[in-house]
């Protein structure tokens, strides 16, 4: 029988645990509610009481945050002070039972058997009690042999998604037949923070090395080139943890690919600074273009990397694969994509697969000849993204930094761009971050010279930086970063200039960014931007939309064909530019020859931003739509941006809106003369422009089915086919001295056909 004197003394400690308590909540926010009495107390007996830990074992260190929708092990450990009471039973065993809630700071915990703890998480059985010996507990304070404790059991639970902080709850319960004299000490509530953490992360980097990597340029510099400035910086910048390889697809192969790095074929080699020399040095020399006349097999290059990565599976890796690619799939053992079926990867055998692996596909296309449908159908099909680029100008880092976000859209880095040095010679200075990771990157051109980025923490610890000559870019990752200012300053032949951006090493404001769209012109665009742990009206967000302008790319084209025809009276693609780039589409053949002879690309790719109104609704999210504006197909890239007292975030996703029905009104006929030397008669092209009610050009097979062209006083010379930059093209020539006339008719309605003579 325990005396009430002893009852009197071991509920005043509990009452001092419990004041303690929660004046740590207030100091920390992390709350242990009836913490562990005073194990020097000799005199206190039965008094039992859980703690609770994150991820690691009790005497190791453990964490105080939750990772949001990833694995999380909860540690329990039950304990016994004094010797009076030594006995616990082994069968049935003593349970403890683990319950988690959404919190938040501040926030007075319910009572264990409130509703709101929901249904157990996991439940640990303690069999019987564990001596370990000498547990440290803190600055000259031992877990003595003496004091029984269950230690170091734990559950695996995956966090929800969403929440900025939770409430763990760990309760013994004690099976029928016995009792605990103090039951309010047998639980213990903690809080923490979730966060979004970056995975380790195993990528596959899948190289696209077919013929028109050599062809297809923009300022003399071919593809295969440009794609390597993209990719070392990438590499340059991973983290140790992260493991790569590299694989190069492309016709004139053996098997139509090529394992690049590391040296041992189908693994992953982690990215250590030797590897990375070694991935830096193989890009460099080994990702080449065998010749010119090689064809495309994406999807061999991607079974590729599928395999390397299921070969080397890792639980606590995210599975990534990077492709690059200029052209269109048109060989391989086994396709990604379909041109018959839409979208074009929903039914290939590699789709499939990356499903089943949950490995996530990040696509790059280079410049206008990427076969955008694909990519795209790739990168959204397996919750990766994809990267839409008619300048080749796409930063990887950029990518992967979106690859190492984990389940959720928030906005987990900052980037602070600031261009400093002349017009002949610039250069910029900038820092991402993910969680607690920092990346400062300093890029420059047309500089053959040596360049230096030094850092300066809060603190004021000056990090020494290598100096680089001539590489055209200086990565440097910080792990576990201050918070605070930190000062940049750039030593270059331009002079030297600080920067300054504010960086916290926890991420104190998350903004989450969703855009609903129904993938076609006219139908508006609905944004909602969400901000985590401040208070909406505090903060300011505006949202806007990059949008093409006055009319799609495709039309942009049409007509630049049509002039092109006028001007020169030849087709602008023929068999043997065809021949040249096999793996190329006509379309892009064409954009590159434009290229070359006086520039379009400024028409191409030119674009207006215009704003979204948004306002407050009663979630907390800021909500608005873009209407009138999407009228022309295309890329749209909305883009969030906010600001308050303790966060500045800039968030942006991109959208591929297709044309709406072809509208026979704006749809149209043009009959173009070509070179008379080419035959003896009189040679014409028919071209037949099936357009929505905006003008935006609109391309399939099933409208031809609907077209019906009849021929007057001329006849064909060659097929009729479904051209790229119009719904129906022929050749067709007449007599001479009579005139060309045709009558086109678009589901039984006449089209105007306009004529031109040619002088």
């Amino acid at each position: 029988m325990i005396s009430k004197n002893l009852k009197q003394k071991c509920a005043i400690i509990i009452l001092f645990i419990a004041v303690l308590a929660a004046h740590g909540w207030a100091q920390s926010h992390d709350l242990v509610m009836q913490q562990a009495p005073d194990i020097t107390s000799m005199i206190i007996s039965n008094c039992k009481s859980p703690d609770i830990q994150l991820e690691a074992p009790f005497g190791s260190a453990g964490t105080d945050t939750i990772l949001h929708g990833r694995t999380n092990r909860i540690f329990a450990r039950f304990f016994v002070n004094g010797m009076l009471d030594p006995i616990i039973p082994a069968t049935p065993p003593v349970t403890i039972e683990f319950h988690a809630r959404p919190a938040f700071p501040g926030e007075t915990p319910p009572d264990n058997s409130d509703p709101s703890w929901g249904s157990p998480i996991g439940t640990i059985y303690v069999d019987g009690m564990h001596t370990p010996p000498d547990i440290y507990l803190g600055p000259g304070s031992f877990w003595p042999d003496e004091y029984l404790s269950a230690t170091n059991l734990s559950i695996d639970w995956t966090a929800p998604a969403t929440g900025d902080y939770f409430h763990i709850l760990a309760e013994v319960m004690y099976p029928p037949g016995y009792t605990d004299e103090y039951p309010e000490n047998n639980y213990a509530i903690s809080l923490y923070e979730a966060i979004t953490q970056p995975h380790k992360i195993d990528l596959v980097l899948v190289h696209d090395v077919s013929g028109s990597m050599l062809y297809n340029t923009y300022n003399s510099t071919p593809y295969i080139d440009l794609a390597k400035e993209m990719v070392i910086p990438m590499v340059a910048s991973m983290p140790e943890s992260d493991r790569m390889a590299i694989v190069a697809y492309g016709g004139c192969l053996p098997g139509g690919v090529a394992d690049i790095f590391p040296a041992t074929p189908g693994t992953l080699a982690a990215m250590n600074q030797t590897n990375k020399d070694l991935a830096i040095d193989a890009i460099d020399l080994d990702i080449t273009v065998p010749a010119t006349y090689c064809s495309t097999p994406m999807g061999d290059g991607l079974q590729r990397a599928i395999d390397i990565l299921n070969a080397n599976a890792d639980l606590d890796s995210k599975k990534i694969i990077i492709l690059m690619s200029d052209g269109e799939e048109n060989s391989g053992a086994v396709r990604a994509c379909s041109h018959t079926a839409f979208p074009p990867c929903a039914f290939s055998p590699i789709l499939s697969q990356l499903q089943a692996g949950n490995i996530q596909v990040f696509t790059v296309a280079l410049g206008p000849a990427g076969w955008i449908d694909c990519l795209e159908c790739l990168g959204t099909s397996s919750d990766g993204g994809w990267y839409d680029s008619y300048n080749p100008g796409v930063d990887l880092l950029d990518v992967y930094l979106d690859a190492q976000q984990a389940y959720e859209d928030d906005d987990l880095y900052k980037r602070d761009i600031s261009n400093i040095g002349d017009t002949s010679d610039s250069y910029e200075v900038y820092f991402e971050g993910v969680d607690n990771v920092l990346y400062f990157i300093l890029g420059w051109e047309n500089l053959n010279t040596e360049m230096k980025l030094i850092l300066t923490s809060p603190s004021g610890n000056r990090i020494k930086m290598k100096t680089y000559n001539g590489k055209g870019y200086i990565v440097h990752q910080v792990m576990n970063p201050e918070k605070g200012l930190w000062k940049y300053r750039v030593e270059g032949p331009r002079g030297e200039r600080y920067l300054a951006a504010v960086r916290s090493n926890k991420v104190d404001v998350r903004m989450s960014l969703d855009v609903d769209d129904s993938g076609i012109v006219n139908r508006p665009l609905y944004v909602k931007i969400g901000l985590s742990n401040t208070l909406p009206k505090k903060a300011k967000v505006v949202a806007t939309a990059d949008v093409p302008y006055k009319q799609s790319i495709d039309t942009a084209i049409s007509m630049a064909v049509r002039d092109f025809i006028l001007q020169y009276k030849v087709l602008p693609v023929t068999a043997e530019d065809l021949k040249r780039n096999p793996d190329q589409s006509a379309k892009s053949i064409f954009v590159n020859k434009i290229l070359k002879g006086g520039s379009i690309l400024d028409n191409l790719i030119k674009r207006q931003t215009v704003e979204i109104p948004l306002e407050l609704n009663s979630d907390g999210a800021f909500v608005g739509k873009l209407s009138k504006e999407i009228q022309i197909a295309g890329k749209y890239v909305v883009t969030a941006k906010g600001s308050g007292e303790v966060f500045d975030r800039v968030y942006a996703r991109t959208i591929l809106l297709k044309p709406d029905k072809v509208d026979s009104r704006q749809s149209y006929a043009e009959v173009l003369p070509l070179d008379p030397k080419l035959s003896k008669y009189p040679q014409y092209v028919l071209r037949v422009y099936c357009r929505d009610q905006y003008t935006n050009l609109v391309t399939s097979d099933e409208l031809i089915k609907r077209l019906s062209v009849k021929l007057y006083d001329c006849k064909p010379v060659d097929r009729f086919g479904l051209a790229f930059d119009c719904t129906y093209q022929q050749i067709i020539q007449s007599e001479p001295g009579v005139p060309v006339k045709v009558a086109v008719t678009l589901d039984g309605k006449e089209l105007p056909v306009e004529y031109y003579t040619g002088k």
